[in-house]
């Protein structure tokens, strides 16, 4: 015992000695660097900005800054020197400068918990090859086939978990979560039963709880247990690789038949295999976190403010009754990609959702180059941060506390002031996927349903995405 508590302590002190040189060198770093503090060694800003993530209000957090040190400031997170630049301008040359001047950064507990063969971690040659393999699947082109699928499971999912409870309270969020997860067990993996499908997601569930947690990995901390479901989910995509890898040399299984058989089919120029296991584990993962949570909050609070706006959930009504009606006389009809076309309203209201929701506040790239920006100097060594502050500045978006999905109307917003999927080559890739299930399921739950919240005053926590605070329940009636 004595053993371990000594090399913890020792672990620790060489890690607060290190990041205690890092911080004088950086505090006395030559040259116009943009206003700011550092504040206390290792620590920095970090605790005070977990904290605002978890309360959902990270405009508040960069807000307060900026107003005392102006748009361009500076600041520490976990150890490291953080300069956050504004749009329209920081975040075009943040997007723009990938591997010339920045490169992808992301907090050490998110790496650990991605691993090192994620899209999310891979730069260079490496990143090109992966999101190629991502693109061949995800691409709209390649996406138009499943929507008939998703529509059908859409229906079926409203039938057996919705309509029970018509007249009754209900809980939405968990039922959007759980459907959305499965959902993704089918379109990346072909897992279609709820026994394959619960296998992974129990694991997944305490998995994602770690990603807002400091890396502390101790036994007992949330990043220690998330570590460990890492493991058993790496365990299960490996039997199953396996399994597919056999079912592809028999003939049993489509080279395109889902994500998996793609990253196990596809092939680099020179004809060698695109991706190894590991690689396939860390990224079926990614998609499952990317894919699943990101349109569970989005579709859930896009719900909440059409509660509470009854125009425009009037409007998205009105749009889907005439996209129906158009199919009239086809029982239990399959939406095709041509009908999401027509949902210009209900694609407003998710995108008036992502701006005031968006899933992750702000994006990091670790600085390789001294670089100026305007009238500062931005060291090597340093990160560069983009923000969602943009998304409620009224310069670029009229009264931007109030929802008002005609905000998309039109022109679309200046460029790089909307970022809620990022930009440049590292802009989600999965944004076409999550636009398409949002919408097919926006379709079907409208036509079917309506709602009013049980609680009103319910507020919005984050963790690691938007959620509302206790599930978002709400009084479901059945459309007649």
């Amino acid at each position: 015992m004595m053993i371990v508590v000594f090399f913890l302590v020792s672990t620790a002190l060489l890690i607060l000695t290190r990041s205690l040189l890092q911080f004088l060198r950086n505090s006395s770093s030559k040259g116009r660097v943009p206003p700011g503090s550092l504040g206390v060694p290792v620590i920095g800003d970090s605790l005070n900005f977990v904290k605002a993530l978890k309360r959902n209000d990270p405009w508040r957090f960069y807000g307060e800054k900026r107003a005392k040190y102006g748009p361009v400031f500076k600041m520490s997170l976990l150890g490291s020197p953080v300069v956050i630049l504004p749009a329209p301008a920081g975040h075009k040359l943040l997007f723009g400068s990938e591997e010339k001047l920045v490169v992808n950064s992301w907090p050490v507990g998110f790496k650990r918990l991605l691993g090192p063969g994620s899209l999310t971690s891979l730069t260079g040659e490496d990143f090109k090859r992966m999101k190629k393999v991502f693109m061949s699947f995800l691409k709209p082109e390649a996406l138009q086939r499943y929507v008939p699928r998703v529509s059908q499971l859409s229906l079926k999912h409203l039938e057996d978990h919705w309509e029970a409870y018509a007249g009754e309270e209900f809980a939405i969020y968990p039922a959007v979560k759980s459907f959305i997860f499965s959902l993704a067990c089918s379109s990346f993996m072909s897992l279609e039963t709820e026994e394959e499908q619960l296998e992974l997601e129990e694991p997944f569930a305490i998995w994602t709880k770690g990603l807002l947690q400091l890396p502390l990995n101790i036994p007992g901390t949330l990043f220690h247990k998330a570590l460990k479901r890492r493991e058993v989910i790496h365990d299960l995509l490996g039997r199953l690789i396996s399994k597919r890898r056999q079912e592809l040399l028999q003939g049993r299984a489509s080279e395109t038949s889902d994500m998996l058989s793609v990253m196990l089919s596809y092939r680099n120029e020179d004809g060698k295999p695109a991706c190894t296991d590991a690689e396939i584990k860390d990224n079926l993962l990614l998609l499952l976190f990317a894919a699943h949570d990101t349109s569970s909050s989005t579709l859930t609070l896009s719900l909440k403010f059409l509660a509470e706006n009854p125009y425009w959930r009037n409007q998205v009504l009105q749009e889907n009754l005439a996209i129906s009606q158009e199919k009239s006389g086809q029982d239990g009809y399959s939406l095709e990609w041509d009908d999401l076309r027509g949902m210009k309203v209900s694609w407003r209201v998710l995108q008036e959702t992502l701006r005031l929701q968006p899933p992750a506040p702000s994006g990091y790239r670790k600085v390789i180059q001294d670089f100026e920006f305007g009238d500062y100097l931005i060291p090597k060594g340093w990160k560069a941060c983009w923000t969602v502050v943009s998304h409620k500045l009224p310069e670029f978006f009229p009264d931007p506390e109030k929802f008002d999905p005609s905000h998309f109307e039109g022109d679309s917003p200046a460029p790089y002031t909307y970022v809620p999927f990022g930009g440049g080559p590292r802009m989600c890739p999965g944004n076409e996927y999550a636009k398409m299930v949002m919408l097919v399921l926006l379709h079907h739950l409208v036509l079917r349903f309506d709602w009013q919240l049980a609680d009103p005053d319910e507020g919005v926590t984050m963790d690691p995405m938007p959620m509302p605070q206790n599930g978002l329940n709400v009084k479901l009636h059945k459309r007649t």
